[in-house]
């Protein structure tokens, strides 16, 4: 039997706001956490919801054959 990780997404309802050096860099009311077997808790922000302006890209790109797309890390 093969070892399947499991996904799910759960939506958050309550607003969520993320500050950087005293900046507000999101807000949103969209949030979704993600639940994976083995892994810690993550929340997804939608990208129309973060000041993008604030972010610069990094060089590591993940790719996950149960997730859609290649992920690009932002710092």
């Amino acid at each position: 039997m093969q070892n399947v990780r499991r996904i799910e997404l759960h939506p958050i309802s309550q607003r969520v706001q993320m500050h950087v050096d005293g900046k507000l860099l999101a807000d949103t009311t969209q949030t979704f956490e993600l639940r994976e077997i083995g892994n810690p808790l993550r929340q997804y922000i939608p990208r129309e919801d973060v000041r993008m302006d604030f972010l610069k890209p990094y060089k590591t790109e993940t790719h996950y054959p149960l997730k859609v797309g290649t992920a690009q890390f932002l710092y």
